[in-house]
């Protein structure tokens, strides 16, 4: 019996000494694709245009952190959203602004502020299609995979190189890391990748939390109160 215990306890050692943190740093931005085509659009008036243009010339590249490991990750945003600024960026919002993006056990809680209260709201799964194009992407050798709600299309492209079914934001699921994601607002791209020997940014306590559609319950009623409904 004594040598059982003593041969778990080895294998626990060996397993946490080889459980490696990581860190990757991803670029969000509006691509410069979009905003030449929103200028040549002949669908929309020149009115609507340059207010678009106006909006999209503060929508300045952001950037975020993914840390990870085997069992967890957590992703945020480095800048942070200052409300009153007369340059408000977008992008920052998009990006996840000052919220933080907590998986574990393959499930992702995402923090959210409702009316001066904080949450954490357990986002429900979303369905990729691998698809079998391929191609690489910062470095890596990626693979496609789409992700549509409605007419929006979200591509991902992901690398089994690092088999961590993690990514930025509120993207994952997929078997590798996603290196690339592009959504119809914004796209994310995969900067730097590196180990980490930051283990304290894993303790996330989340003791409750609420689904999607209590969210937008809560949501509505918020805006029922600020405009004086009942």
């Amino acid at each position: 019996m004594k040598y059982l215990i003593l041969i778990i306890f080895i294998l626990a050692i060996n397993i946490k000494c080889y459980s490696q943190n990581y860190v990757a740093r991803y670029k969000a931005f509006y691509p410069n694709s979009k905003i030449e085509k929103i200028k040549t659009s002949d669908k929309i008036s020149e009115k609507v245009k340059q207010k678009y243009l106006r909006v999209l010339k503060n929508n300045k590249p952001v950037y975020a952190k993914l840390f990870m490991n085997d069992t967890a990750s957590i992703y945020f945003v480095e800048q942070q959203m200052l409300i009153d600024n007369q340059d408000f960026n977008l992008n920052i919002s998009r990006a996840g602004k000052n919220n933080k993006f907590y998986i574990k056990n393959s499930t992702l809680f995402y923090e959210l502020n409702i009316n001066n209260k904080s949450y954490w709201v357990k986002h429900d799964n979303r369905d990729w299609d691998v698809k079998s194009k391929s191609k690489t992407i910062s470095g890596f050798n990626c693979k496609l995979a789409t992700s549509s709600n409605g007419k929006k299309i979200t591509k991902a492209w992901f690398t089994n190189d690092v088999p961590l079914n993690y990514g930025p934001h509120k993207f994952y699921g997929l078997p590798g890391l996603i290196v690339k994601v592009e959504t119809p607002v914004l796209t994310f791209l995969l900067e730097d990748y590196k180990t980490s020997s930051n283990n304290d940014i894993f303790n996330v306590e989340i003791d409750k939390f609420i689904s999607e559609s209590e969210k937008k319950e809560i949501l509505k009623k918020g805006m029922k109160n600020i405009f004086g409904e009942n």
